[in-house]
């Protein structure tokens, strides 16, 4: 399973249940919860009355539309963890509770639960990294190591030996490759960026062993870990879309750390404003053999007036998914997929292939997911709002 894909920033307090779902699910047991086989889908629907998420799973990619009705229902706005094994847990997003998540005979179950609060967290965590099936490091102002299978919470590694200038570092999703983990951070006070890419490596015990940061890329960094080894670190400032193609910002672009390094390899950088005639990219999604996706805003179709409305960035279907081939370092626009809007495309990796999201309006209503890496991109389900599908391996 792809590591960047097991938390998806979408809705609710878990223990806020409504009555379309039924009764609510009470916890049957203090632990973790068995893995849940096939795939899950996690979707968040925008109203004028306030948002609203969704859960349920489905055997297998295919066509035809997933509707919310026979879905969990979740309102607010949370985070969903899956585990190496298939285990899902739910984070709130107004709380710092994260809830193990489980089916019985096709209904939802609560396990256990662990409350942040004595670590100064006020929300569950985005930003984590899964060490094992049985070991997660969450990420905050501070490390807090969470063990799954006792369902506790201790301190985690400290951070005093990361801090740039007197700030602290704010983690993305990290990965671990040979007992080690790396995790993207950055330090520039939102919405600023950073000067250079930066990557906290630790050892697996939660020994602080090098910030390594490479100035050719100058933004937010993401991290994929390939399938031989190698970790691609994608700059990413999709909140600064206004500036995309201009010079306020460096160019998007994507750098490498080779299997068996601590450091960028400073002889390769993938430039995407070269590859795809000046233009930049969010969203990054490694497929695999040295293939990647991301999606490209085009300029000219945003609407006028963006520059007093900015918003619009966002909301218009100005941005396309393009294909990025890291081996020779070119890209490419993936025919037949429709224009999206910027705000909301998601990518899922799958079976070795990427699914992509195809919303033309922000907040998405009529949404559709794309198999790719085929002769020519694939229809699959049709949803409404915004998804995910994770791929769960019990």
């Amino acid at each position: 399973m792809n590591p960047r894909r097991t938390a998806f920033i979408a809705a609710a307090c878990v223990a806020l249940m409504t009555s379309r779902c039924g009764s609510s699910p009470s916890p049957t047991s203090n632990g973790r919860g068995e893995p849940i086989e096939g795939l899950l889908f996690f979707s968040l629907v925008d109203a004028p009355d306030g948002r609203t998420g969704y859960v349920q799973r489905v055997p297998a990619v295919g066509m035809g539309m997933l509707r919310n009705e026979e879905a969990l229902e979740l309102s607010g706005n949370a985070r969903v963890y899956v585990s190496p094994e298939g285990r899902l847990y739910t984070g709130a997003g107004d709380a710092p509770i994260i809830q193990a998540l489980s089916l019985r005979d096709d209904a939802w179950e609560f396990g256990g639960r662990v409350s942040l609060a004595a670590f100064g967290f006020s929300s569950a965590p985005f930003a984590h990294v899964f060490l094992s099936e049985d070991r997660v490091w969450l990420f905050g102002d501070a490390v807090v190591e969470w063990s799954t299978e006792a369902m506790a919470l201790q301190e985690g590694p400290s951070l005093d030996d990361t801090l740039v200038g007197g700030r602290a570092p704010q983690a993305g999703l990290g990965v671990v490759r040979d007992g080690l983990v790396f995790v993207p951070v950055a330090y520039a006070p939102f919405p600023n960026v950073d000067d250079a890419l930066h990557v906290l490596v630790f050892d697996v015990g939660g020994t602080f062993v090098a910030r390594i940061e490479d100035e050719r890329c100058q933004q937010t960094g993401s991290l994929e870990l390939a399938e031989d080894g190698t970790i691609y670190v994608a700059s990413d400032s999709g909140f600064r879309l206004p500036d995309f193609g201009s010079d306020v910002l460096a160019g998007s672009c994507v750098l490498r750390i080779l299997p068996g390094d601590m450091d960028f390899d400073r002889s390769w950088r993938f430039d995407v404003r070269t590859a795809t005639d000046g233009r930049d990219s969010t969203g990054f999604v490694y497929e695999g053999n040295g293939v990647a996706y991301a999606f490209v805003l085009h300029p000219g179709r945003v609407p006028a007036g963006a520059e007093a409305q900015p918003r619009l960035y966002y909301e218009s279907a100005s941005s396309r998914w393009w294909r990025f081939d890291l081996n020779d370092r070119t890209a490419a626009l993936v025919e037949g997929l429709p224009w999206v809007a910027s705000g909301s495309g998601i990518s899922s990796v799958l079976g070795g292939r990427v699914l992509v999201s195809t919303p033309e309006a922000f907040p998405a209503a009529a949404n559709r997911f794309w198999v790719l890496g085929g002769d020519a991109p694939e229809p699959a389900f049709e949803f409404m709002g915004r998804g995910q599908l994770f791929e769960l391996r019990p």
